[in-house]
């Protein structure tokens, strides 16, 4: 029979105690898992992002119905579960709410991660710490990579603007001599011009000419 998400979770003991013998579990169910060595934030957090991630959108009670079969602690003010957890009845009664396909594959990840956190110092899963650290380092190559392309624009800016500069200069040195070389040319005419009356207006014309 096709599981339908959003039903009731599987409240009926005979129809639980026939799923558990009928429903095949992953062998990492057989590890027992001390939930007073798990950092419950952590695994509650990604318990909320992974439902979230599957579903496609975000349900609240689906979330808290999935933290509060697995993580029990997290929804009790963090007391202690001494009856602990049975991976198996919380993967089935999470799949009136996930679906059961869907439950199998949440409720085998989880468990590797309680499993892993439970001997991890911090309490936190190594996977999750990995991961983390994985996305600390590309934040950081990607910071400095934009940092480095700032640098190399700014440096090609100014170093584009110091070569304008630099070809703008023997332009201008031009532009002075020819004006300075008219000028004197203009200067020698009118002084020959000065001595030659008859002469005078053609070399102020001459003047004009070469200024």
């Amino acid at each position: 029979m096709p599981s339908i998400k959003g039903t009731a979770s599987v409240a009926d003991d005979h129809a639980m105690t026939k799923m558990l013998k009928t429903t095949k579990f992953p062998a990492c169910f057989s590890s027992q898992v001390s939930l007073q060595k798990i950092n419950i934030p952590v695994l509650s957090q990604w318990v909320e992002q992974r439902i979230t991630k599957m579903l496609g959108f975000e349900d609240e009670i689906v979330q808290s119905t999935a933290i509060n079969l697995f993580l029990p602690t997290a929804l009790e003010g963090g007391s202690s579960n001494k009856a602990g957890v049975d991976p198996r009845r919380a993967q089935l009664d999470l799949g009136g709410f996930l679906g059961h396909e869907d439950a199998a594959t949440f409720a085998e990840e989880l468990w590797t991660l309680m499993i892993d956190a439970s001997t991890s110092p911090s309490g936190i899963p190594r996977k999750l710490l990995e991961e983390k650290k994985r996305e600390m380092e590309q934040e950081a190559a990607a910071k400095a990579s934009q940092v480095a392309a700032a640098q190399q624009r700014y440096h090609h800016r100014h170093s584009h603007h110091h070569r304008q500069q630099h070809d703008a200069n023997p332009e201008m040195n031009r532009f002075v001599q020819e004006a300075a070389r008219r000028a004197e040319q203009a200067r020698q005419a009118l002084a020959v011009g000065s001595g030659d009356g008859g002469r005078g207006e053609a070399a102020a014309a001459a003047a004009a000419a070469a200024a």
